[in-house]
């Protein structure tokens, strides 16, 4: 498996440690499921766009009839 080491700022670090341990969570458990989150919303948000697109051009072909 691949890792990955990434920087934070005290503050960040003293953020990310407040939340993971009210979650209950490793702080490593907390970034990981923040990184899968966002992936999976671009996921949505680029699925989304492309249904919105395709739904306009074929409303703009129903418009012609």
């Amino acid at each position: 498996m691949a890792a990955l080491n990434v920087a934070f700022d005290d503050d960040e670090m003293d953020e990310l440690r407040r939340v993971a341990e009210a979650e209950g969570v490793s702080m490593k458990a907390l970034v990981h499921k923040a990184t899968i989150h966002s992936l999976h919303e671009r996921r949505v948000q680029t699925a989304t766009k492309r249904t919105v697109d395709a739904l306009a051009e074929v409303n703009k072909r129903l418009a012609e009839l």
